[in-house]
């Protein structure tokens, strides 16, 4: 056993998705399919042969991945809202998108050259020909400020004062030959708030009010070449604090705000005449919505309207049709946030609350821009993982169609199960709208990978954390596969989830939950047949920090569990199955902090004590039978990488490849054609160790790196009696992080 630092408990990200756990996490492994009982030897697979890992192409998913930050409107019929998206290869870029009236376009936007990341945080429009955005580019090196101008054609970067580490984010223009950018800049350890102005001809910086350092600009409104008022934060003694200064066409100069908001920031501003403006933002300490407004003299508080259910709320962003009409957008609500917008009809009064209509699949949405060219027209624009737009006729808000181009998912492969040299199936997530987990899977026909979709099983979609997560297949012919996984239900809990593959499509499956329980999850499956598959997983009953194993059984009509054995009162957890026949079923996983091992013979479970190493946490993660009476396991010790093999009467730790520095094995998985030939893949989280076992020792194999990447592992590992091992996993690179596959004749 390869002696390396480590811990078990890792957590496996299966598309930027954690597999759930308390205490050690359980890991699927993505090789649990079995080899066909009748399969032909393959002693070269644990050989040192010249034979190496080469990368396969493979395609990966598109998703809409947008957001609008900002909007300007220089009429009802003629709107700009700027953001940003992930691209193709899945670096950020910027975004602009265009509405007639009718509706919105995507704008062709340039991205500074050299630039890894691009971003525009704000807008200003004065006619349908001109327009300035606003933002951010991230370089290997620094962060630079972006500004691009609108002609009523197309979109051109303008070289701005050159300002070390500094972004823009918000713009007023009066006149095309009169606008105000603010932002921030770096400065050693600190932030300064950052102004510069544009004549028409020209960028110059212009000094903002000095004072303490680390503040900031977040937003800024001009009614004149020589009015503008800035908002923002900057940092006291007393904490932080919300920030306004005034522009009087020569210099800038703090404004009083009418009381400390410890905490707090503004984060837009707007004003129609030098003698009114309205201020929006949030105090952090107690995450309310603050607004502030200006008479020319002095600021003075607004009551702002309490959010549904009191719950917690945030203004973005603001706009003024006149100094009575204001409307106000933000989102409010704990975790899955939604639209908030908030009316203001002048002094003296308070905010009213908008009702704002929230995207369907109910997904976390905010709105952060909003543009009032009159009284009953209104452009709000934000996000829910793409852009969102929503409009205002005076009476309500209704949403309008938003296009954004698909750019890179951010994909993973986490299993794949091959039945022949050209039929093989892999599964895994890739993330949607609003960080949502999608599953797909890849189809390997012998010369190329393709995409094909997967159901996603109808559940509880709440930011980060949502959606449906395939964790193990198995294949018995090009139309027969069964992939198992889970997925956050309608209560708030995980589920249970199977598909089937016909060779067409993919169709769910109904899975039992273990009774009484608000968490279950499969982690693995095996089948020999179209009447017999066996997954495993967990459940963890209400209340528990403990995990129990879960077993379940096909029998070509539905799903049933099976009672399993429990040691103790520790974790106890199935991470992988295999099956060589309906009655002959070998599972691993974890018991507390050791290794474990479960046996089917057809009518119930029972354990099969399994060594453990001298010191530390282990667990088995991966499992392949060649016969009832061949095994081989593979998982993760406290110092490395762990093999144990099952001779049919007993198992046995037997020193498995690996490096000495490697970060703890979130995922191990292996494939066995014959007791003497079995190819197994453990991965970290930034590199995977690979190696063959010959019935008497392994031999490391050396992956293929993909060009470009700087970190690939390759978590599931499936061999063809005859035929290539392929495993599959992720790559990333500066751009993204994309689908892997690398074979092994």
């Amino acid at each position: 056993m390869a002696r390396t630092a480590g811990t078990a408990g890792v957590v496996l990200a299966l598309g930027g998705a954690a597999v759930p756990s308390a205490g050690a996490t359980t890991v699927p492994s993505a090789g649990d399919a079995a080899a066909p009982t009748a399969a032909a030897a393959r002693p070269d697979h644990g050989a040192a042969r010249s034979a190496a890992w080469a990368v396969q192409p493979t395609p990966n998913p598109l998703a809409s991945q947008g957001q609008l930050i900002a909007v300007s409107c220089s009429s009802a019929t003629a709107c700009i809202a700027v953001g940003g998206r992930q691209g193709r290869t899945g670096a950020g870029v910027t975004l602009a998108e265009s509405w007639n009236g009718t509706a919105w376009s995507v704008q062709k936007t340039p991205n500074p050259p050299g630039a890894t990341e691009s971003s525009l945080a704000g807008v200003s429009c004065t006619s349908a020909t001109f327009c300035i955005a606003v933002g951010l580019a991230t370089s290997p090196t620094s962060d630079q400020p972006v500004a691009e101008i609108w002609n009523g054609s197309t979109w051109s970067i303008q070289q701005t004062p050159s300002v070390t580490d500094a972004q823009f984010k918000g713009v007023s223009c009066t006149s095309s030959r009169a606008c105000t950018l603010v932002g921030q800049f770096f400065n050693g350890t600190s932030s300064y708030a950052l102004a510069e102005r544009w004549n028409g001809t020209t960028w110059s910086v212009q000094s903002a009010a000095p004072g303490t350092p680390t503040s900031t600009f977040n937003g800024v409104s001009c009614t004149a070449a020589s009015a503008c008022t800035a908002v923002g934060n900057h940092q006291t003694n007393n904490g932080n604090l919300p920030l306004a200064e005034a522009w009087n066409g020569s210099s800038w100069s703090v404004q009083t705000l009418s009381s400390p908001q410890f905490g707090g920031t503004f984060n837009g501003v707007a004003c129609t005449s030098a003698s009114f403006c309205l201020a929006v933002g949030l105090l952090s300490g107690r995450h309310k919505a603050i607004a502030d407004a200006w008479d020319g003299t002095t600021w003075s508080a607004v009551q702002v309207a309490a959010a549904p259910n009191n719950s917690i709320d945030n203004l973005t962003s603001v706009s003024c049709a006149s100094a009575a009409n204001c409307i106000a957008a933000g989102n409010y609500g704990t975790g899955n946030t939604l639209p908030m917008a908030e009316q203001w009809h002048g002094s003296g009064t308070a905010m009213t609350l908008q009702q704002v209509p929230a995207p369907p699949g109910n997904v976390a949405t905010s709105l952060s821009g909003v543009s009032c060219p009159s009284a009953s027209a209104c452009t709000a624009v934000g996000g829910n993982g793409a852009g969102l737009a929503v409009t205002w006729d005076g009476t309500s808000w209704s949403p309008e169609p938003v296009p954004t181009p698909p750019g890179n998912a951010g994909a993973a492969l986490a299993a794949v199960s091959c039945a022949s040299s050209t039929a093989c199936m892999a599964v895994g997530t890739y993330r949607r709208v609003q960080q949502l987990d999608t599953p797909f899977a890849q189809v390997w026909n012998g010369t190329s990978w393709s995409l094909r979709k997967i159901p996603a099983a109808p559940g509880l979609h709440t930011g980060g954390s949502s959606g449906t997560i395939p964790t193990g297949v198995s294949c018995i012919a090009a139309n027969a596969c069964t992939a198992v996984g889970w997925f956050y239900n309608n209560q708030g809990g995980l589920s249970t989830l199977a598909e089937v593959w016909n060779g067409t499509s993919w169709s769910i499956q109904p899975t039992p939950d273990q009774p009484g329980a608000p968490e279950s999850a499969l982690l693995g499956v095996s089948c020999t047949s179209a009447s017999a598959c066996t997954a495993v997983g967990y459940y963890r009953m209400q209340g528990s920090f403990r995990r129990s194993s879960l077993a379940e059984a096909w029998n070509g009509t539905s799903w049933s569990i099976q009672p399993t054995p429990h040691q103790s009162a520790a974790d106890h957890v199935l991470n992988a199955v295999s099956c060589t026949s309906a009655s002959a079923c070998t599972a691993v996983g974890l018991v507390g902090y050791q290794t474990l091992a479960e046996r089917w013979n057809g009518t119930s479970w029972s354990n099969q004590p399994t060594p453990h190493p001298e010191h530390g946490p282990d667990m088995l993660l991966g499992v392949s039978c060649a016969s009832a009476t061949a095994c081989v396991a593979v998982g993760s010790a406290y110092d490395g990488t762990i093999g144990e093999v099952w001779d049919g009467t007993s198992w046995t730790i037997q020193p498995t490849p690996g490096p000495q520095t490697v970060v703890p094995i979130p995922s191990a998985s292996v494939s066995c054609t014959s007791a003497t030939a079995c190819t197994a893949v453990w991965a970290s989280r930034f590199r995977t160790v690979a190696g063959g076992w010959n019935g008497t020792s392994w031999a490391p194999q050396v992956t293929a790196t993909p060009a470009g990447s700087t970190v690939h592992t390759l978590p599931g590992v499936s061999c063809v009696p005859g035929g290539p091992c392929i495993a599959v996993g992720n790559y990333q690179t500066h751009t993204g992080q994309f689908t892997l596959a690398e074979t092994r004749s």
